[in-house]
């Protein structure tokens, strides 16, 4: 995330960190927009029909950092 700018704390990004900047775009997304964005690369288009923000809030909750160690 330090590559696209993303991120740009001293600090690694923690879980928290990372599921509320999710979280928050979530938030802003247009979800007709997106559905409309990925249609063409999409063979069933009524998968798509399951795109909302609670969906996508599920899917962060789900979400696990494993972190890398050092060495």
């Amino acid at each position: 995330m330090r590559q696209t700018g993303h991120w740009s704390g001293d600090s690694s990004l923690t879980q928290r960190g990372f599921n509320e900047l999710l979280l928050d775009t979530i938030e802003r997304l247009d979800i007709d927009q997106a559905r409309q964005d990925v249609a063409s690369f999409v063979k069933d288009q009524h998968i798509l029909n399951i795109w909302s923000r609670d969906f996508f809030k599920d899917v962060v909750a789900r979400i696990v950092i494993v972190e890398e160690n050092g060495g």
